[in-house]
């Protein structure tokens, strides 16, 4: 997707790639909190973020709590995509642990009347010239933001020599709630008052709705409401089985293009053109050896479209609202760019960006599809037009279509 571009990382990393308070929270049980920006799709990164945060910070890697992604407490980000997370993380929460530790160093030195460079930290817990005390990072600064002062210098990293959790094995911090059940998916997002939508498909690509007769669908049991916003057509429903049956009932004709797209459309948009490969390596004389050679073999490659089909099709639920005459949209849903999410959401419904809260739970799979969520505005369009919560979850059919 154009809208997706790993430049823009740069464009709100430099203003807060150490500052504790954007990715830690200090606990007063001496635990850290790590508000996380990328998204858990199984690949791991929770726990390779736990152990990075841990090891700066010299405390047990059990006691790292790891936050889901929400846009009430994340910092921006272009998204979880390209096996990027853990390279494009490393540096910056390193240097945001790495700063808390030197900065509540620095709160235990004034508590205990001392200087910095006497205090270390054993476990979470300071210790003054090779003696324990009875104060913990959490007593020291537990529930509250840190305190970062204006041209701090910077916080010196922990030596690769001296990890004890980075690179070691470490259970998955996932795991136990994907086991138990207590894991929540994007499909799994639920809300007292909750209704079930459902949204017409047209079928074939770049079809425009030409008509629509809904009244069938009105008449059909559960059936609460039938959106209609041009192209866009949805119904609001008691049960996810009203909403299938209601949106079956629409009898719509469509605008379709002609001829249909073929195969060799598809592989003409996929020809690279203007393309220059980069050298990485050079040995030899190739051109000289295969003019020698007695045989020459050529071929061309090539890879079919492929559908993205993670185990989790896409899913969401949203709940926009009025509170104190203000409009906001609330959105549950599983998506590898909370980011881009949140604008797409926005301009679905005619708010700001800063109207729109999201809250992202783990991914049943991604591999770049969940990148851009249409479940997510539908399901706001959907609300938006009822003043309901309601859930729009894609079914296995759809996301092949």
């Amino acid at each position: 997707s154009k809208r997706y571009l790993i430049e823009n990382f740069d464009t709100f990393l430099p203003a807060i790639i150490d500052d504790p308070n954007a990715w830690l929270r200090i606990t007063p049980e001496n635990r850290a909190e790590l508000i996380m920006a990328k998204a858990e799709m199984g690949q791991g990164v929770q726990t390779a973020f736990a152990q990075i945060v841990a090891d700066e910070l010299f405390l047990p890697f059990e006691s790292v709590d790891v936050i889901m992604p929400d846009t009430t407490l994340m910092p921006a980000d272009f998204g979880t995509a390209g096996s990027t997370s853990v390279s494009t993380m490393y540096p910056v929460l390193q240097k945001a642990a790495a700063r808390a530790r030197e900065i509540l160093k620095a709160e235990a030195a004034k508590l205990l009347n001392t200087t910095p460079e006497t205090i270390a930290v054993q476990d979470g817990v300071i210790v003054v010239e090779g003696r324990r005390t009875e104060h913990t990072y959490g007593s020291l600064i537990g529930g509250k933001q840190i305190v970062v002062e204006s041209g701090d210098t910077p916080a010196p990293i922990k030596a690769v020599s001296d990890h004890s959790v980075i690179g070691k094995p470490k259970p998955r911090v996932d795991i136990p709630a994907k086991v138990n059940g207590s894991a929540r998916y994007g499909y799994d997002a639920r809300m007292e008052g909750m209704k079930f939508g459902k949204v017409l498909r047209p079928p074939t690509l770049g079809a425009t709705l030409k008509n629509v007769e809904v009244s069938a669908a009105e008449k059909s049991p559960g059936v609460l409401q039938i959106v209609r916003d041009g192209d866009f057509v949805g119904v609001i429903a008691e049960t996810q089985e009203a909403a299938n049956a209601a949106i079956n009932l629409i009898a719509a004709t469509w605008n379709e293009r002609s001829p249909l797209l073929q195969q060799s459309d598809i592989d003409s948009m996929l020809t690279p053109g203007g393309f220059e490969g980069e050298t990485i390596a050079e040995a030899g004389n190739a051109d000289s050896a295969m003019r020698a050679a007695a045989t020459a073999i050529e071929a061309d490659y090539a890879s079919p479209l492929a559908a993205h089909a993670a185990l989790e099709p896409q899913g969401a639920l949203a709940s926009v609202r009025q509170e104190n005459r203000e409009w906001i949209a609330e959105v549950w849903t599983a998506t590898q760019s909370p980011t881009t999410s949140l604008a797409e959401i926005a301009s679905a419904i005619g708010l700001k960006a800063e109207q729109v809260i999201l809250h992202n739970n783990f991914l049943g799979g991604g591999f770049g599809r969940k990148i851009v969520l249409e479940s997510s505005s539908e399901a706001a369009r959907l609300s938006k037009a009822s003043g309901l919560p309601v859930r729009v979850n894609w079914d296995r059919e759809e996301e092949f279509q």
